[in-house]
């Protein structure tokens, strides 16, 4: 098997690189979107109470 050119091996690497620093980017704005959406449930399960003890009249 004939070893692999130094260029085209920088420029695989380079590719992978790319690849992985995007993939960590996603993951990063997943985690944020996440976030955000857990806020948001915690927000309308705040509202649901509040609505639920005012028509409770308590």
């Amino acid at each position: 098997m004939a070893g692999i050119p130094d260029e085209e091996l920088e420029s695989i690497l380079s590719d992978f690189d790319q690849i992985h620093n995007n993939y960590r980017e996603g993951i990063g704005a997943i985690q944020a979107l996440e976030s955000r959406c857990n806020i948001e449930i915690q927000k309308r399960e705040a509202l649901q109470f509040t609505a639920n003890t005012l028509k409770s009249g308590i």
